[in-house]
């Protein structure tokens, strides 16, 4: 009966859908199409800027290059190409029933030199969406890091409406939204945990990514299943003609990318590898009664091959892993804590393409992700106690969606996506050992599954030149524990250009989420476990309202853009007071997760500004966020509304890249921010009635840590050496003017007296990274 209503209207929004555009279409006499790809590694080009200006006719490219274009042709014409760092390609047409024309991109070599380009510009009026940001990976690869290891998350922290959790964290909080409110899509495959060194670095090799674009409002329907953002990560499809290899050495890690043609002009591999070796380096310099070992690494691998003209099929893999091990002796006693955490994700893509106006993207993927933590404290000869606690998800998905190009005004795109999700949210076993017996709690196994299903339908249409509008429509469905969710989802954005380099542009979406995260603590270990939406536990759901005015700069490649928002989000989830994946119960037992946590609503609203260039010397962005979040459950803060801890009123970043030439990079950040919101003790008071003593906390997130502001500065040395060789040293500079950025606070207690009341209390700022020099090398052979 399910099956059928989906069917039903699935069907009945397709052609009232393909009724109205076959009724505003257009004849077309001449379909231009083809792909779009690089000269030197035969690579795809996605956002390539085609335009034919006597028809005062515009768009880009698809995700996979291709691109159509139907005209009523009456005489010659000439269409150009523009991509940031290429050289603009153009080509003259004739009229004729069908045309396949591909395009080969060359690299601009004096777009290194020349202070404006032109024709390679990113363009904000002319991209109709809402609330996108792209960032070249050459941007990525300049700007000063952490140890010197290059991160993607890093630097979408420095772009407006986006804040990290805090000091060193790679977690992105997005216009007032949680940590896993992204959708974080590594080829069409969700990642659900990003972070390396508890969230220090990202899991993310920059050296194999291909593009990098993140989504912050105006949804297409096409995506589900989160409330705050997408982020679309894209890996390099290997170089087809020649072969190439990177290594760089750095500070903790090193990392190796090898690329290359299996058969050369049709099929190619990449493969990337990093590790670190903070293990090896500490090793020496600890005592014997102490062993403590942490690393990481992470593996990416992709074949692609094309198949003909019309079939491209895409391989992918990737996995990581990060573990630490402790070991600490004194006297008899013994204390051993070991963590480690682990992604391993799978794809499989086929793209076809059945006309010259309409293709196809099938995707299989897999995703896991598991935790796993064990403490053991042991004194020899007496007791012993161990702790286990793992957690894991796993996700089987399928999605198949179609793009129909019914004219140069209306274009459809629909599919549908299913996934599979099976959760263990997380198994605490304890064993207990005291002069010889034992004592077990090893509460029961509880595993979940749910499917999770959405049907999206889009229609892109352009009723007049200098007007775009997306209407959107997903239908998601959700089951687990025999409960149903049925949730429709509209989505709805436009675009108007006021005049030829500016434009305005406003949305609205509504989004729900299934799966949720639960953070045992904000700092330390990642005692995170994903639980589902239950018959219990409600879908979180959110509604967005966006709109803002853009203007294009014609001197230089870049754009200035201001975008206000307001964000409702209800059934978000944490945990009561006291309540989290150990809470225990009077007789011992562990509660379920489902006991210990309550559902609350959220609110978030502001203004973001930015100033962006791309090309030339000088490159980089100024960004700034002025933005209020709040938060409110029944059971937590006595029923009252709430700053989020990631609330910042002020937020704001400068990146400034300067390459006066091909041989040296100067670049520097500087980041701002109002302090997080936390939560202090103010009172300790004795018990009446009872020899016990109880502390009293402040309103919930009523303190503010001091703002933090950081500056970063780096320098590279690039050099080309004999046989197609080129080396790169890299000196940079983390937390330049040692600014002491709060981690968290402790409370320090002085004082010998018996009483607690007569000790001296005193709160205690730690913090965690001084200023940082690091170096790098990185040569490359092609």
């Amino acid at each position: 009966m399910l099956v059928k209503t989906f069917r039903k209207i699935y069907l009945v929004s397709f052609i009232f859908v393909i009724g109205i555009s076959a009724a505003w279409g257009q004849a077309a006499l001449s379909t231009i199409h083809g792909k779009i790809n690089t000269e030197a590694s035969n690579e795809i080009l996605k956002g390539v800027l085609i335009s034919i200006p006597e028809y005062n006719f515009q768009e880009l490219s698809n995700a996979d290059g291709s691109y159509s274009i139907s005209l009523s042709l009456k005489d010659s014409t000439t269409i150009y190409f523009s991509f940031l760092g290429y050289q603009t390609a153009h080509k003259t047409i004739y009229p004729q029933n069908n045309t396949r024309l591909d395009i080969t991109m060359l690299v601009d070599a004096s777009i290194l030199s020349e202070v404006t380009v032109e024709a390679n510009k990113e363009s904000w009026s002319d991209d109709p969406r809402m609330s996108v940001l792209s960032i070249p990976i050459s941007q990525i690869q300049n700007t000063p890091s952490l140890f010197g290891e290059k991160d993607v998350m890093k630097v979408l922290q420095l772009l407006p409406g986006v804040q990290k959790g805090g000091e060193g964290s790679a977690g992105l909080y997005v216009r007032g939204g949680g940590a896993d409110q992204n959708l974080i899509l590594l080829d069409d495959a969700p990642i659900y945990n990003s972070n390396h060194l508890f969230g220090f670095l990202s899991v993310f090799n920059n050296d194999i990514l291909r593009s990098v674009e993140l989504t912050k409002g105006g949804f297409p329907a096409r995506y589900g299943g989160r409330l705050s953002s997408v982020l679309e990560l894209k890996t390099k499809d290997g170089n087809k003609e020649k072969l190439h290899a990177e290594a760089l050495i750095g500070l903790i890690s090193s990392k190796l990318t090898i690329e290359g043609p299996i058969k050369k002009g049709k099929s190619s591999f990449i493969v990337s590898a990093r590790r670190t070796y903070l293990d090896l380096l500490t090793k020496p310099f600890l005592p014997s009664d102490k062993k403590v070992g942490f690393y990481f690494y992470d593996v990416s691998a992709k074949y692609h091959s094309i198949l003909g003209p019309k079939d491209n099929l895409r391989i992918s893999a990737f996995i990581s892993q990060d573990k630490l091990l402790a070991k600490i002796k004194s006297g008899k006693t013994e204390n051993m804590y070991e963590i480690n955490w682990r992604n391993l994700v799978g794809t499989l893509q086929w793209n076809h393409l059945y006309t010259e106006n309409t293709a196809s993207n099938l995707t299989f993927s897999s995703t896991r992700y598991n935790l796993a933590n064990t403490i053991i404290d042991e004194d020899k000869g007496f007791d012993k106690w161990t702790s286990k606690y793992s957690s894991y998800i796993q996700d089987f998905a399928i999605k198949y969606d179609w793009t129909t190009r019914i004219s140069n005004r209306h274009e459809l795109m629909y599919g549908i996506q299913s996934t599979y999700h099976r959760f263990r949210p997380g198994v605490n076993n304890t064993v207990y050992e005291k002069n010889g017996r034992t004592f077990a709690n090893n509460p029961e196994e509880k595993l979940l599954h749910s499917f999770e299903t959405g049907l999206f339908l889009e229609h892109i249409f352009k009723p007049v030149p200098l007007l775009t509008i997306n209407t959107g429509f997903r239908l998601s469905h959700y089951l687990c524990r025999g409960r149903n969710y049925i949730n429709p989802e509209p989505r709805l954005s436009a675009s108007i250009k006021l005049s030829p380099y500016v434009a305005f542009k406003a949305s609205y979406s509504r989004m729900n989420q299934y799966v949720h995260m639960l953070s045992t603590t904000s700092y330390g270990p990642p005692l995170d476990a994903w639980v589902p939406t239950t018959d219990i536990t409600k879908p979180m759901k959110s509604e967005q309202w966006a709109a803002g005015i853009g203007n294009d700069f014609k001197s230089w490649s870049g754009f200035a853009s201001l975008e206000g928002f307001y964000k409702k989000n209800k059934n978000i989830i944490a945990y009561k007071d006291g309540g989290n994946s150990f809470s225990v119960q009077d007789g011992g037992q562990f509660d379920y997760w489902e006991d210990v946590i309550t559902a609350g609503n959220g609110w978030a609203y502001g203004i973001e500004a930015l100033i962006k260039k791309n090309a030339g010397k000088f490159s980089g962005w100024i960004g700034y966020t002025l933005s209020w979040t709040w938060l409110q459950f029944d059971q937590l803060n006595m029923g009252q509304k709430y700053f989020a801890r990631y609330d910042r009123r002020h937020d704001g970043s400068v990146v400034l890249i300067y390459q006066p030439n091909k041989k040296i990079t100067f670049s520097t950040t500087w980041t701002y921010g109002s302090g997080n919101a936390i939560t202090l003790p103010f009172a300790l008071y004795k018990d009446p009635g009872s020899s016990g003593y109880s502390v009293e906390y402040s309103e919930k997130n009523g303190y503010r840590m001091p703002s933090y502001h950081r500056l970063d500065v780096s320098v590279q040395f690039h050099k080309k050496l004999k046989k197609l060789r080129e080396r790169t040293w890299e000196i940079s500079v983390y937390n330049a003017y040692n600014k002491h950025n709060p981690y968290f606070y402790s409370l320090q207690e002085t004082g010998q007296s018996e009483n607690p009341l007569l000790r001296t209390r005193s709160l205690q700022q730690i913090v965690l990274f001084p200023i940082l020099p690091s170096v790098s090398y990185k040569i490359s052979f092609k």
